[in-house]
């Protein structure tokens, strides 16, 4: 607004609500949810059908501190999927050439935690297909 780039009149009619979304590293739950998306988005537009991320690779994509947020992690999602070469990514081929964050590797609570929330959307999805909706 004082570049005079952007009307004042328009922000303070968007200005209604404020909303904070915390950084990425700080809401960890979000990113297998996340990178299933852009790893499907993904998967989609360059046709490579049936992808899958290993437990590895999202324990390493959970590990790290994304200081780029949801930008980075769909610019890393969509570099693996374009080298997979095989039908699951693996953790060597997720965040090649940076390191881990911070934090270090995921405690065993979080890493256990977060393997049987993936277990459970796994057999929900399985489920899914097996028995689909009927339609009335």
């Amino acid at each position: 607004m004082k570049q005079g780039r952007f009307r004042e009149d328009l922000f303070y009619r968007i200005h209604v609500i404020h909303i904070k979304v915390p950084p990425l590293r700080e809401r960890k739950e979000d990113i297998p949810l996340l990178a299933r998306h852009f790893l499907r988005k993904y998967a989609e537009k360059m046709k490579k059908e049936s992808l899958e991320f290993s437990q590895g690779a999202y324990q390493k994509l959970m590990g790290y501190n994304w200081p780029g947020n949801v930008r980075e992690l769909e610019n890393c999602v969509e570099s693996a999927v374009a080298m997979a070469d095989k039908k699951v990514i693996s953790e060597d081929s997720v965040l090649r050439g940076k390191a881990p964050g911070p934090s270090g590797p995921m405690a065993f609570k979080d890493a256990k935690t977060e393997f049987e929330r993936q277990y459970l959307i796994h057999l929900m999805e399985i489920t899914k297909e097996m028995f689909p909706k009927q339609q009335s």
